[in-house]
């Protein structure tokens, strides 16, 4: 049987909670598809510390020995179709998935999308993107506070900012600026 497992929108530098339940939803999902001497992932190579980890609770309390191979969703797909083998497809996005449906490397059966994964970024680090990417900006009243609001404003005007909170009350009426107050008495 090989099983396809979508951890959807896995676009992070560092693992996160819900790659551990998808990898644990993986475990779950190999012991109940029976026993054999070696499974063998092929996964996206943002999973791999978790992958790794849970791997080894698998094997020590299954005896079952996992082989894993990592890389980019296509790249692993790529292998799979090459080698014609593999247990178990661990696609990035929900694209490569249905790319292995559709090839026969996956019975449509088995596909379980277990996470939605959205990338958590730095703010300090990635302010420029996240305030670029982002559709509605709102802001605690202490960018003022600290400073930030120099860096916020040169990225996005003021004036489409929304602010929220006590801090930023007698600014935001001053300067004539979006603001919402989520207790307002």
């Amino acid at each position: 049987m090989k099983i396809g497992v979508v951890a959807d929108k896995t676009r992070f530098r560092k693992p996160l909670l819900p790659v551990v339940i998808s990898v644990l939803s993986l475990i779950s999902i190999l012991i109940s598809s029976g026993s054999a001497a070696e499974l063998t992932v092929f996964a996206a190579a943002g999973a791999r510390p978790a992958i790794d980890e849970l791997g080894r609770i698998f094997e020590k309390k299954s005896g079952t020995k996992i082989k894993t191979d990592y890389g980019g969703g296509g790249e692993m797909l790529s292998k799979m179709l090459i080698a014609k083998s593999g247990d178990t497809y661990i696609a990035p996005e929900q694209r490569f998935m249905m790319t292995a449906k559709d090839k026969g490397v996956v019975e449509p059966e088995t596909i379980r999308a277990v996470a939605y994964m959205v990338p958590v970024l730095d703010g300090n680090k990635f302010y420029k993107k996240i305030i670029g990417w982002a559709d509605i900006v709102l802001a605690t009243g202490t960018v003022f506070a600290n400073g930030t609001i120099e860096k916020i404003a040169r990225v996005r005007p003021i004036e489409e900012i929304i602010f929220y909170g006590v801090t930023v009350s007698a600014i935001a009426e001053l300067l004539k600026l979006k603001r919402v107050c989520f207790y307002p008495k």
